[in-house]
């Protein structure tokens, strides 16, 4: 089985590297377009090739194949793509608010990290909000109603 390991870990790096040589053909646009497959696929050459353990007769099966990396990646991404996946995902990371510690709150996102200058609309608001805080001074302009 060593031997047949070997050759289906030769022909997924070739998958891989046929792979990487057509993309060089596609313009920017079109990669990032292509992003999630690429990672896709670069992710399950990865497991098959360094932790996956082959049971018996899956390595003879993929090796029928001229390409088996596109054939897993493509059965993979049919597997990924069910919304359900996302589903289970939001209930778990919304009951368990695990993230609230991992990640800066809204309130903190808004604010400009120190030594940045905020937008003039930022700024606006921020002498808005001072004006509102500050009692109201007697002077002139203030109408005391006498006319």
């Amino acid at each position: 089985m060593d031997d047949l390991k070997q050759l289906l870990i030769e022909r997924l790096d070739k998958n891989l590297a046929d792979y990487r040589d057509h993309l060089m053909g596609f313009d920017q646009w079109a990669l990032i377009d292509m992003a999630a497959r690429i990672a896709h696929t670069q992710e399950v050459h990865d497991y098959l090739v360094d932790r996956y353990g082959f049971r018996e007769g899956e390595i003879e099966y993929l090796l029928r194949f001229q390409n088996p990396l596109e054939v897993v990646t493509d059965a993979w991404e049919v597997q990924r793509q069910d919304i359900a996946d996302l589903d289970f995902i939001m209930h778990s990371v919304c009951d368990r608010k695990d993230s609230l510690a991992d990640y800066p709150l809204y309130t903190e996102a808004e604010k400009p990290a120190t030594g940045q200058k905020s937008s003039i609309l930022g700024q606006l608001r921020d002498a808005a909000k001072d004006a509102q805080a500050q009692p109201p001074k007697d002077g002139p302009g203030k109408d005391n109603g006498a006319r």
